[in-house]
């Protein structure tokens, strides 16, 4: 096959897999479009290594102007900016999304190029504990980024103890809008930004932590798959779901270290500290639960992971929900949590049932009076200064967590 022919199979293909990616959608669908727009790129960036004696390109949106990729294959559909912020979503806080290296940043591109040719500003003489003589390639007087990440992938850093790393997993381009714009909150609620990399062999793509380095600490690619912490920190990893009770957490599943492909997960009862029922539901690769009346304020989620259809692995995590109060119902106890316009109760008989509960909402505490016998249901509150009101409420059943 002639260069040229192969270029333009491999510009085909990509205009294939961005036809789909015109807009944005739910979390399952941004993640889903990101993989296949990485794999893509990495077959125009494999086309380019091969007509350009092993080298990439100095900037990923040469693809682009050399004709091995349509014009809008590097804008993700989750960007809003289209390609106009670059590879980092400029209204993340430093905390979710790391420092901006605006010298990386493509017009036309939401994609984050590891190996391009600017000068580079992270700090690597201390985490590669390297000097710029031993990283400056073409001794212009410049370290750039490919310079670095060359260097980081044959020798390791202060991370991994100084070994080279795998290429599978070493990333080359990197997508930080999955999760856009929800990353945010959701990392207040201790759930860390998720990224999807395309690797070193341009091949393998794979989802990590923001700091990917800290994912691969203590693995070789031979060890069975361990499914993700919410948080990975130099400190240590953390796996308990903040929330409060109004609150709605969505969070994409990966496996470290793990190509992402024929993966399924699904959610088991444990069998500890006295808990059988499962909380959340599982679209896809993507974890969701919105805390009801009847939840706890701390629930296990146990999650199995499936390889090929075989179980490969299992992890729990802990939720920790604020904002619910005991509720006991002829004798039954029952979690109650007061949204602020819906009151939602899983009912256990059709009896009437008046029942005092004591909830601190909006900073008050306010005694609540609920009778329900018919939909709507008329809620009557008293406050502090004794002042009646009254407020419908339409009573919604639930049986299962949503």
């Amino acid at each position: 096959m002639t260069a040229r022919l192969r270029m333009t199979c491999v510009t085909a293909a990509v205009a294939v897999a961005c036809s789909a990616c015109t807009t944005r959608g739910d979390l399952t669908n941004q993640f889903n479009e990101i993989v296949l727009q990485l794999r893509q790129v990495g077959a125009a960036l494999a086309a380019y290594k091969t007509d350009h004696a092993g080298k990439l390109p100095d900037r990923l949106t040469n693809l682009v102007s050399e004709g091995y990729a349509p014009s809008n294959s590097l804008i993700c559909a989750a960007d809003p900016s289209h390609g106009h912020e670059g590879g980092k979503p400029e209204a993340y806080p430093n905390h979710v999304i790391g420092p901006q290296y605006e010298e990386t940043d493509e017009t036309g591109s939401s994609l984050f190029y590891e190996f391009s040719s600017a000068p580079c500003s992270w700090y690597w003489e201390g985490y590669l504990q390297a000097t710029p003589q031993e990283l400056d390639r073409d001794t212009n007087g410049i370290v750039s980024w490919a310079e670095v990440k060359l260097f980081q992938l044959a020798n390791g850093d202060i991370c991994n103890g100084f070994k080279p790393y795998p290429p599978p997993f070493f990333p080359v381009v990197r997508c930080h809008w999955c999760q856009y714009p929800a990353a945010a909150a959701m990392s207040s609620n201790g759930v860390e930004l998720t990224v999807i990399n395309l690797g070193y062999d341009l091949q393998t793509v794979f989802a990590s932590s923001l700091q990917w380095e800290l994912d691969q600490v203590g693995k070789s690619t031979s060890d069975p798959p361990e499914l993700r912490n919410l948080r990975c920190q130099w400190s240590g990893a953390n796996d308990t779901l903040f929330l409060d009770a109004d609150e709605i957490a969505e969070f994409p599943l990966w496996p470290k270290m793990t190509e992402l492909t024929n993966l399924s997960y699904s959610l088991l009862a444990p069998v500890v500290e006295g808990q059988s029922r499962v909380y959340g539901r599982i679209r896809a690769n993507v974890f969701r639960w919105k805390p009801r009346l009847y939840s706890p304020s701390n629930a296990l989620v146990l999650v199995q992971l499936s390889v090929d259809g075989v179980a490969a692995t299992t992890k729990c995590y802990r939720t920790s929900v604020t904002g619910t109060d005991s509720m006991k119902i002829a004798g039954v106890s029952h979690a109650a949590q007061f949204n602020r316009s819906i009151v939602e109760w899983n009912a256990i008989t059709d009896a009437t049932y008046h029942v005092d509960v004591t909830t601190n909402l909006f900073g008050e505490w306010l005694t609540n009076v609920f009778s329900a016998s018919g939909s709507p249901t008329r809620m009557y509150y008293t406050n502090d200064s004794s002042e009646s009101s009254s407020l419908f409420f339409r009573l919604r059943v639930r049986y299962n967590d949503m």
